[in-house]
């Protein structure tokens, strides 16, 4: 009976050390440039704006990245891709996974038109039993590389952070993050943008009777925001009305 006992404790600290392991190896080696993966190299176009250099990042040092995130599409001025197998689970316990990806990606304008709002969001499901635990973190950045055409003299990023964990709450159910980025407040007349997300997954489960599950299965997209025509031909006149008034003065 020691010796079961023995064996026992001797596995679950192998799995516990297993799951360390995999925690803290997950890195940024590995690359794809979705561009070339399913464009043939070429930007993904929109209406008013096209996405360049597209480029998921993920793996452990060394590695390949992983695409989970694949098949882009660009309806309007909104980048879709499609998460596939982004997912963390331990069933059952004991064990503790994590997954990461990154995703960014250099959004220019067409035709000169200012972007003023990126808009983000995902989400994805989650379930958990016994003692079990799942989380998701989004951390985002954004760097201004253009303003009317010209590079910028001086960097202007901006970041944040969003979480969703399972600590409080139901045991399943649906998660969703997202944000509204305001880039006409940071840099009005902005034309060439850098922008990228990296999600991690956590799934907990310390003892054999728990699990932990949570998935990404949807991102409606980065949405990019410009000025309608009409707006931008009122902006026009109204700036020549009031030239026309100073010169009279």
């Amino acid at each position: 009976m020691q010796t079961l006992m023995k064996k026992h404790s001797i596995l679950r600290a192998l799995l516990s050390l297993a799951a360390v392991v995999a925690v803290s190896s997950v890195g940024s080696a590995g690359t794809i440039n979705l561009n070339d993966v399913y464009n043939g190299g070429n930007p993904f176009m929109g209406n008013n704006v096209m996405f360049t250099d597209t480029v998921e990042t993920n793996g452990n040092p060394g590695d390949p990245a992983t695409n989970f995130y694949q098949d882009p599409i660009v309806l309007g001025d909104t980048l879709t891709v499609n998460p596939v197998n982004f997912r963390a689970e331990v069933t059952p316990g004991p064990g503790l996974v994590a997954v990461d990806s990154q995703l960014e990606t250099v959004i220019m304008s067409k035709n000169g038109t200012p972007i003023t709002m990126i808009n983000f969001k995902e989400l994805g499901d989650f379930d958990k039993l016994g003692n079990g635990f799942a989380k998701a973190e989004l951390n985002y950045f954004f760097e201004i590389l253009e303003v009317n055409g010209a590079p910028v003299g001086s960097p202007i990023t901006g970041n944040g952070t969003q979480l969703f964990d399972t600590s409080a709450g139901p045991n399943s159910g649906i998660w969703d993050l997202g944000f509204d980025l305001d880039l006409g407040a940071v840099a009005p007349g902005a034309t060439k943008v850098r922008f990228e997300f990296d999600n991690r997954l956590i799934a907990q489960a310390p003892d054999a009777l728990s699990l932990a599950f949570i998935a990404k299965k949807q991102i409606p997209g980065i949405r990019i925001t410009v000025p309608e025509p009409s707006s931008v031909f009122g902006m026009l006149v109204g700036l020549g009305l009031m030239l026309v008034r100073r010169g009279r003065k």
